[in-house]
């Protein structure tokens, strides 16, 4: 029901003034009262960034086991055909650019309190593999892909890790791996649609199709925080210690290895 409500709320946000009022004069028809959509500002301040609680619960996961890399976002993509290196990198800079959160480390403050660090953008350069002369079996592209996804982030560093393989002159992977506390799915759909509509447009000398984002990630994470606190964040809390307070079921499922530790 609540994915079913944010969803109609973003069908509501994404109607054109006409169809908006088209809308509204329906629900007055109906007796019915429009409803309210609150609208997340771009943050006017330099104070050290809060982490959204998402981002907090991953934060505290990666504190307790910083060699866990089970929250790694993988992805590998096939490019076939004439590719323009060069413009591929314009281009992967410039969703770098426009996205805060592919710039963002974490820290902590002087209460030990996890913050957000967004670094100003400086251009980089997209590491090409050379793989064209190569004898590599199908089996050792893998393990090189599986080590490159799998290697563990360091949330002090940078949290976007990118190559390109190249096999030969129309044969490349571009492989990405974020952690899940700068992106997920969602976003890596994002990105690879935003690269397609920039890769195009570069390559053929355009400049970008692409607005500037009216708001940010932190720009969330400031108002999630402003909205779930006082009497809003102490009910849904209790709410909660009240649905896990009495003991709860283990489930005894067989396990490959001996159940770790942590």
């Amino acid at each position: 029901m609540k994915n079913q409500s944010q969803e109609f709320l973003k069908e509501i946000a994404n109607l054109s003034p006409e169809q908006r009022k088209l809308f509204e004069r329906r629900l007055q028809e109906r007796g019915l009262k429009r409803p309210q959509v609150q609208a997340i500002s771009r943050r006017q301040t330099s104070d050290p960034l809060p982490l959204s609680f998402a981002q907090q619960r991953l934060w505290f996961i990666q504190q307790l086991d910083p060699s866990n890399s089970s929250y790694n976002v993988p992805s590998a993509l096939r490019l076939r055909g004439r590719l323009n290196v060069a413009v591929l990198e314009r281009t992967l800079n410039e969703i770098v650019r426009r996205h805060e959160t592919l710039r963002t480390t974490f820290s902590t403050n002087a209460d030990k309190q996890p913050i957000q660090i967004i670094s100003p953008f400086q251009a980089f350069s997209l590491p090409v593999v050379d793989l064209t002369q190569s004898t590599e079996t199908q089996a050792e592209i893998e393990r090189i892909i599986i080590e490159f996804t799998q290697l563990c982030f360091d949330l002090n560093s940078s949290l976007l890790r990118l190559a390109l393989l190249q096999f030969n002159e129309a044969d490349f992977i571009l492989l990405m791996t974020t952690h899940h506390i700068i992106s997920d799915r969602w976003s890596i759909g994002v990105f690879l649609r935003e690269m397609g509509l920039l890769y195009k447009a570069f390559v053929e000398n355009q400049d970008s199709p692409l607005a500037e984002l009216p708001v940010q990630y932190a720009d969330w994470a400031i108002w999630q925080r402003q909205r779930l606190q006082g009497e809003v964040l102490e009910t849904q809390v209790n709410y909660w210690k009240q649905q896990l307070g009495d003991e709860l079921p283990v489930l005894e499922l067989p396990l490959d290895y001996p159940r770790p530790a942590i």
